[in-house]
């Protein structure tokens, strides 16, 4: 192993269980004894988060058409909307659109937002 501090974080969601496979060469598991002070630790218990209510499941949508900064203007939404409803698709946002307040919060897909894998993600601006 490296030197430490070692740290392997994952989103929730971003891996199915149901889905791994064991590679030709599984990564070795190897016991590791951590003994911590106190003063070692430096963490602080923060209220647990409460994600809010989504009127729109974007992880269930088969195909989505995201859209970023890219697209620079706010009027530009209506064109990639349009492409979303001729495809049958669900539209998606990254988190400066939804801050923005160009589409709902509800929308946002990524890291601070929904976690996706449709059979086509088409992304415009992004």
């Amino acid at each position: 192993m490296g030197a430490p501090p070692i740290l392997a974080s994952f989103q929730a969601g971003s891996y199915r269980a149901d889905k791994a496979e064991a590679g030709e060469a599984p990564a070795p598991i190897a016991p590791l004894e951590i003994n911590l002070v106190d003063v070692q630790i430096r963490s602080q218990v923060e209220p647990k988060f409460q994600e809010a209510k989504q009127a729109v499941d974007l992880s269930q949508a088969p195909l989505i058409v995201a859209v970023g900064r890219g697209i620079k203007s706010q009027e530009n939404i209506e064109m990639v909307q349009r492409l979303a409803e001729a495809m049958g698709a669900e539209i998606a946002a990254s988190r400066p659109i939804c801050d923005n307040e160009w589409l709902p919060m509800d929308r946002q897909i990524g890291s601070s937002g929904q976690t996706v894998s449709p059979k086509l993600y088409m992304a415009i601006g992004i």
